[in-house]
């Protein structure tokens, strides 16, 4: 609060300011977000063959505090990347593009084998097991998140043990 007559600030306004802002760096360092937005965890990809111009990536969303939607995935790994649901049909399984997937407050929507995923189209180089690879993705509301997703490998349907060591974070 500035002092109107001379121009200085209350002590204690400066030192609220400066607690704040340490304890803003402290939840980012943690993962946390500190505006409520939603988090991202457990990003994997299964690995590809040399000639495979087709991938695929999992996470975990876990909404903020409010609703929010995940608008796109973005990659230097592929040319571009499509959300996809699958559905058993008539017992074929069945795959759908979808444009956006809603992400409801305090909820948790999972990226998984058989059901939503990420599909990384026009490869740049194979997914090797054990790499990283650096997946940004778009929330409407809350903005781009950018994560590190470890590399399993090939059919595999859990992510590597490595992914619970770093948790995706950049």
């Amino acid at each position: 609060m500035s002092n109107q007559l001379t121009g200085t600030r209350a002590p204690g306004t400066v030192v609220t300011g400066i607690l704040a802002a340490l304890l803003a760096g402290v939840c980012v360092a943690a993962g946390v977000d500190p505006g409520g937005a939603p988090a991202v965890a457990r990003p994997w990809l299964r690995a590809t063959v040399p000639g495979m111009t087709v991938g695929v990536a999992y996470f975990e969303i876990t909404g903020g505090d409010t609703a929010d939607e995940l608008t796109g995935i973005r990659t230097a790994a592929a040319g571009h990347v499509e959300m996809h649901s699958s559905e058993l049909v008539g017992g074929v399984m069945q795959m759908r593009e979808l444009k956006s997937v809603p992400v409801p407050a305090h909820g948790r929507v999972s990226f998984a084998p058989g059901a939503l995923h990420a599909m990384l189209i026009d490869l740049r180089a194979p997914l090797v097991e054990g790499r990283d690879v650096v997946l940004t993705l778009q929330f409407r509301r809350a903005g781009p998140r950018t994560v590190r997703a470890v590399t399993a490998g090939p059919g595999a349907t859990a992510p590597p043990a490595a992914v619970e060591a770093h948790d995706g974070h950049p």
